[in-house]
């Protein structure tokens, strides 16, 4: 063992992790400046390796006891490095998902990655006078692509 694994486990987990949060007030995000997975948020190993992310560390710090099942730890903030427990708060996948989405944070329309449409390409469609089939071509999508966005079970959330 060298000094620098002897004196990570001397100073405990806890410790360790804390030193990686630059804190704020009560109502500011606290920010993980520890590694950061592909997805945003932060990634530590506690105890005997085993690897968490950051808000759920924090939350189960704070709280006293570990997460279990298959509920979620969710942030109010919407900030993946937030480790502030005043914004975590426990939850489930469809519960987060609702929160997303109620916050407008959901990926939708030109935002979700494989959009072959734009806002305004939509609108046009909408109110274009052409055949499906043309607007198909035009477009390079589907008539059945056009013919979910002019009924609107597609791209709903666009007037």
């Amino acid at each position: 063992m060298n000094d620098k694994t002897t004196r990570c486990t001397k100073r405990g987990d806890a410790t360790r992790f804390w030193e990686r949060v630059i804190r704020g007030q009560d109502a500011e995000c606290w920010l993980w400046t520890g590694h950061i997975d592909h997805d945003g948020y932060g990634r530590l190993r506690v105890g005997d390796g085993k690897r968490k992310r950051a808000h759920r560390y924090a939350y189960e710090l704070t709280h006293g006891e570990e997460v279990a099942g298959e509920l979620l730890v969710c942030h109010s903030c919407d900030n993946p490095v937030c480790v502030n427990p005043n914004h975590l708060h426990l939850g489930t996948s469809p519960s987060n998902t609702g929160e997303r989405q109620a916050r407008g944070r959901s990926a939708r329309g030109e935002r979700q990655g494989l959009a072959k449409l734009t806002d305004a390409a939509v609108q046009e469609i909408r109110s274009s006078k052409e055949s499906r089939a043309d607007l198909a071509r035009r477009f390079c999508v589907s008539e059945t692509a056009i013919a979910a966005v002019i009924s609107r079970r597609t791209w709903g959330h666009l007037p």
